[in-house]
């Protein structure tokens, strides 16, 4: 089974973005290699959207794992 590394960075929080000088977040997340870039990005905006009022995102790909192999 296949796991991706994912970098998430951007800006959530109550003001406007106005760009990369704003970005307040940088995260390393764990997903299942099933989803895509997108997917990682509308499933942590969703979920921040509840909590501020703005937030604007984008994740990289680090890298492919193999979790069968350390469980």
């Amino acid at each position: 089974m296949k796991a991706n590394i994912w970098r998430v960075t951007g800006y959530r929080g109550k003001n406007d973005y106005d760009g990369p000088a704003d970005d307040n977040t940088k995260l390393d997340i764990i997903f299942d290699s099933h989803f895509k870039k997108e997917d990682v990005e509308n499933i942590l905006a969703y979920y921040w959207d509840k909590i501020y009022r703005s937030v604007a995102i984008k994740a990289e790909l680090l890298e492919e794992i193999d979790y069968g192999k350390v469980l």
